[in-house]
């Protein structure tokens, strides 16, 4: 269940990484993630983090499909941060 959900996850980020639209920015973020796929399932260890993530992923989803870009930056850095400052306490 949790590669399912891993794999869900990764796929989630790549779409909205190719919908932007920034090539470079495209290789930059694949640059990243193949560094951190050694930590990719690290979060889920932490009780309650994949509902919440698929939560975060859902109010994206509709930040991004009622065009609020504002709304879908925030709840993307917020996101982010949240999973890098919960890595070193999981490593």
């Amino acid at each position: 269940m949790i590669d399912e959900d891993a794999k869900a996850n990764l796929e989630f980020h790549t779409a909205i990484h190719k919908a932007s639209g920034n090539a470079w920015s495209v290789r930059q973020l694949d640059q990243i993630q193949s560094r951190i796929n050694v930590y990719q399932l690290m979060p889920y260890k932490v009780v309650g983090r994949l509902q919440k993530s698929f939560a975060e992923h859902c109010e994206i989803c509709e930040a991004i499909i009622t065009r609020d870009g504002l709304a879908t930056n925030a709840l993307m850095r917020d996101h982010m941060m949240l999973q890098g400052s919960r890595l070193p306490n999981l490593i």
